[in-house]
């Protein structure tokens, strides 16, 4: 179960993923539509914060991504190649 360390230590790793130079594709969910993804690809980070079970990204573009962790939650950071 995602309790508040777990939440902020996947934060983190978001955040530093969010960090890296380099161009950034993000997988998204299917449901988010063209418009919205256009801003997120290739936008920086302003901040990733937690909130509870919550983890909150605001990029430069003014768009948010919130997640919830729920029970089960969890997050997989993977590189470009993989």
């Amino acid at each position: 179960m995602s309790e508040g360390p777990d939440v902020k230590i996947t934060a983190d790793k978001i955040y530093n993923a969010l960090s890296d130079k380099r161009a950034i594709l993000v997988i998204l969910h299917n449901k988010i539509d063209r418009e919205t993804k256009g801003k997120i690809i290739g936008s920086s980070k302003e901040y990733v914060k937690t909130f509870g079970k919550n983890i909150v990204v605001k990029f430069l573009s003014g768009v948010y991504l919130r997640n919830h962790m729920m029970m089960w939650g969890k997050c997989r950071i993977y590189d470009i190649e993989e």
